[in-house]
């Protein structure tokens, strides 16, 4: 699934780029020589793992985290350090064959041909994909009509590669140790709800906006009055 990845300044990984083998990708080297970075990069883009302060490589106050996928799209994301606030971005570039690819599995004979459950489960991983909200008690036929429209205004720009907005990225990327299968219970939990934690992200719960959407737009309203206050206090 995952191609490549590339990082600048992330801890000691000032500019690396590591291809992924088509099997298995195994990582050897000594003690700080940057294995568990690579691990942390992974979890930064696949598992909402945050970015501290220190990770920043010392003197640099932006990082860049990149990766590649099989269907050649890829998850860019952007961290800059301004005086000790982190803000960041984070977008899929997708290849325009791609999404026309989508569109016409949509409404292809195999689509079709799935079971109303599996109809719903593609539409919304397509969705989550190309930045589609939605409420959890969508009809299927009107979350199709939304991700074809979707589709439509893509493809309408006039070059290749098509930068999306997204906030979550329905990769089927598990991080497991020793102790999910220690505890059996945990290593079911990992596999096997982890999409449904990531799903209700997406789900619209007002004003047209995500559970994750109203969430950040509170926290930078908390952040702008404690701002204030100190400013005051100054």
């Amino acid at each position: 699934m995952i191609r490549k990845i590339a990082v600048k300044n992330f801890r000691s990984l000032k500019d690396v780029v590591i291809d992924f083998e088509e099997d298995i990708t195994v990582l050897v080297g000594e003690n700080d020589s940057g294995k568990t970075s690579v691990v942390e990069v992974l979890k930064i883009l696949f598992d909402n793992k945050s970015v501290e302060i220190d990770d920043f490589s010392y003197g640099k106050d932006e990082i860049y985290i990149e990766v590649d996928t099989i269907n050649e799209n890829f998850i860019k994301k952007f961290w800059k350090n301004d005086e000790d606030n982190i803000e960041y971005e984070i977008n899929s570039k997708l290849n325009k064959k791609y999404v026309d690819n989508i569109k016409n599995y949509l409404n292809s004979a195999e689509f079709d041909s799935l079971t109303d459950d599996g109809k719903r489960k593609k539409l919304e991983e397509i969705a989550r994909r190309l930045g589609v909200s939605f409420r959890s008690n969508i009809r299927s036929d009107t979350l199709k009509e939304r991700v074809l429209e979707r589709i439509e205004t893509l493809l309408k720009q006039n070059y290749e590669e098509i930068l999306v907005e997204s906030n979550i990225h329905d990769y089927n990327v598990y991080f497991l140790d020793g102790k999910h299968f220690e505890d059996i219970s945990k290593f079911f939990q990992e596999i096997f709800f982890k999409d449904k934690k990531k799903s209700i992200w997406s789900e619209e719960i007002g004003d047209g906006k995500t559970i994750e959407e109203i969430i950040k737009e509170r926290l930078e309203e908390y952040s702008e009055g404690i701002k204030s206050e100190i400013e005051k206090e100054e």
